[in-house]
């Protein structure tokens, strides 16, 4: 018993011995490193420290809303989608789970982009009047909108211009379409920026050497990604001998070709004639701004005539822009404008100016009508909004 007892103490002892020391040494065995924590991400080893662990039972639940903030939220927020949605800036270290989720920012960004147009092409075709102005552009733009479509599948498109003339006397809506057009063309991707900058010769031509080129390359600069409108675009080329009138339209066609995928040059001529002549001055002026360089006429394939409008689209102009304002004519006020802007028209003066003529008469009118009612010192509410035939009858329309 006793050395069964003995022997049984031995080997006891000696598996202790064994687990509790490494062989040939008198040091104690250390358990193995868990080096996990290093291999663990930033984030993962904050929480680590940071959150005790739980059970799962104690853990709250998620909701329906956090799950799907979640899912939305890209990677990375930009400050200007937090100033556009309203939400607070959050920045997310894991990846979305949707692989789809950059598609589809995109193609909401193709729908918004898509409404944005539709909405200016309708600020465009309610403008009043200039039916065939409408007619054309339109056409312009669903020819770029299908040229858009065939690259994106693949094809071939063809070759387009989108330089233009503009053709009409003042006041007809030129720079006013070349504004929206910009617009258009910065939602169809033609443009980067959509914006217009507006010059005529004085912001092109120097008097002395070297400084019309420089003139004209800052102009080109500012209207790099839209549209450059060059008001007397013909002035250029009707300059004296020994003016720098050619050296801008020189550079202007250079500026042309090395600009050519984010720039639009579109020269308008406005002539202060009279009507009857305007068409054909107009034309053969411009021809002499597009002879002026051999490559410059090639750039212009398209020409848009700017027609005068008839006495009722001025009257429409004139009464639109009164109720932008909060202001009614009476019947009687009506009917008097309509009849002057009919006796206008039939021998226009040489400086008229259509819808600007329209606009500086209806603001002389409004003032008129505030120094009525401030003489009168007696009128109601509804009486600041009425202009009456005393209002206009006090005006002549230039």
């Amino acid at each position: 018993a006793d050395d069964y007892t003995y022997e049984a103490l031995k080997l006891f002892l000696l598996g202790a011995i064994t687990r509790a020391f490494k062989p040939g040494s008198k040091v104690k065995q250390e358990d193995k490193p868990d080096y996990s924590y290093w291999s663990d991400t930033l984030e993962m080893r904050r929480t680590k420290i940071s959150t005790p662990e739980r059970k799962e039972e104690d853990s709250p639940a998620v909701s329906d809303t956090d799950s799907r903030r979640d899912m939305d939220t890209p990677e990375y927020v930009r400050a200007a989608d937090t100033e556009e949605t309203g939400k607070p800036f959050r920045m997310r270290v894991e990846q979305p789970d949707a692989q789809t989720l950059p598609d589809q920012k995109e193609r909401k960004k193709e729908f918004n982009t898509e409404m944005d147009i539709q909405a200016l092409l309708k600020q465009l075709n309610e403008l009043t009047g200039m039916q065939s102005v409408k007619t054309e552009i339109n056409n312009m733009i669903n020819l770029l909108k299908i040229c858009k479509i065939r690259q994106e599948n693949g094809l071939q498109t063809p070759p387009v211009t989108n330089h233009m003339v503009f053709l009409g006397n003042p006041g007809t809506g030129k720079t006013t379409v070349a504004r929206i057009l910009a617009k258009i063309y910065h939602g169809l991707g033609v443009l980067s920026k959509g914006h217009l900058v507006e010059v005529d010769r004085s912001g092109l031509v120097a008097g002395y050497m070297g400084q019309t080129s420089e003139k004209v390359t800052e102009v080109i600069e500012k209207a790099k990604g839209g549209i450059l409108f060059i008001d007397e675009a013909y002035a250029l080329a009707n300059g004296q001998q020994g003016d720098f009138g050619q050296e801008a339209i020189d550079i202007l066609n250079k500026a042309m070709e090395d600009n050519r995928e984010d720039l639009i040059v579109l020269p308008a001529a406005i002539l202060r004639l009279t009507w009857s002549s305007t068409a054909k001055l107009a034309v053969a002026q411009m021809q002499d701004f597009l002879d002026a360089n051999p490559g410059l006429r090639s750039r212009f394939n398209r020409t848009i005539e700017f027609p005068n409008y008839d006495a009722e689209e001025l009257l429409e102009i004139m009464t639109n822009r009164a109720k932008s304002l909060d202001y009614t004519l009476t019947d009687d006020a009506v009917q008097y404008v309509q009849d002057t802007f009919t006796r206008i028209l039939a021998c226009p003066p040489e400086n008229f100016g259509n819808a600007r003529s329209v606009r500086n008469y209806l603001d002389r009118v409004i003032h008129n009508q505030a120094n009525r009612l401030i003489a009168e010192n007696n009128f109601k509410e509804e009486d600041l909004t009425k202009l009456t035939l005393a209002d206009v009858q006090s005006e002549t329309l230039e």
